[in-house]
């Protein structure tokens, strides 16, 4: 059974560096969305 820090030295250079701008990508979606949310909460509350 590999290790895993061997299996992150198998793991291509850039694979992994997609992955990870796709994951801080989702994860920065997520928080523009509920910014979004919250200023039409609170513009709707103010109506």
């Amino acid at each position: 059974m590999p290790s895993v820090g061997q299996e992150l030295l198998d793991v291509p250079l850039p694979e992994m560096v997609a992955k990870l701008a796709m994951g801080i990508a989702t994860a920065q979606g997520a928080l523009d969305e509920n910014s979004i949310n919250t200023v039409l909460l609170i513009n709707t509350d103010k109506g």
